[in-house]
């Protein structure tokens, strides 16, 4: 959790399992000069790729390797529609975009990274989705719902992806460990279509769906998520 506010502020901590502190960098950004509405979030992504982990400084969009407890400075995101730093932090930016994290307990579900593949979660005050950066042929893809649902604030929320191999479920990664990303679908929503399914099933054969056609068959409306798997290439 960071204090945007605090004099100087903290870039990252690096603590032992005890909670015994052994380094801190110092942002070279916040706090903002100017008074301005806290609307952001309180962590930053963090993610892991190639046995190195990875990390991105909130608002100012600046990359970091982690080795050991040093920060080497990897790259910077920009772009026309990028923010400006107080931005982040306004509730109103037009179509303006802002690396998004959903959750604030899941500090590493805002970036995926693979060998091929880098993905990340954008957001303006119209919609949220997700950008799929092919490394190397070094073109942008997002994921785009003609009928995703939206918020009570009218954001468009099209940041999931369909699993057009096994279930035809739509999967929105929220974790990611061990060089794989991660998403659960409650019982309830796989109950609700428990015919689209085995429909889906049916007319896709892939290895895996044995497996889960008996699972699908099964499941009642109380019973526990199904947790989705995915190796990105």
């Amino acid at each position: 959790m960071r204090d945007y506010s605090r004099v100087p502020s903290q870039l990252i901590s690096f603590t032992t399992l005890n909670g015994e502190d052994i380094k801190t960098y110092w942002s070279n950004y916040y706090p903002l000069k100017e008074k301005t509405e806290h609307n952001g979030i309180d962590t930053s992504p963090l993610w892991h790729y190639k046995s190195t982990f990875y990390y991105l400084e909130w608002g100012t969009d600046s990359i970091f390797r982690i080795l050991g407890d040093s920060l080497i400075p990897a790259r910077v995101l920009t772009g026309d529609l990028k923010m400006s730093l107080s931005d982040h932090f306004k509730r109103n930016t037009g179509n303006k975009l802002s690396v998004f994290m959903p959750l604030v307990q899941s500090g590493n579900s805002g970036i995926f990274e693979s060998n091929q593949l880098m993905i990340f979660r954008l957001r303006n005050v119209y919609e949220r989705f997700f950008m799929v950066y092919d490394k190397r042929t070094k073109q942008l893809h997002r994921t785009y719902h003609r009928d995703a649902p939206t918020t009570r604030f009218g954001d468009k929320l099209m940041e999931y992806f369909i699993d057009d191999m096994v279930s035809g479920l739509p999967v929105n990664p929220l974790y990611q460990s061990m060089g794989k990303a991660i998403a659960f679908v409650s019982a309830h929503e796989i109950y609700a279509q428990k015919k689209e399914i085995l429909d889906f099933i049916e007319k896709n054969n892939h290895e895996k769906s044995a497996q889960l056609r008996q699972i699908v068959q099964n499941i009642t409306d109380d019973d526990n998520p199904l947790m989705i798997m995915v190796t990105f290439k």
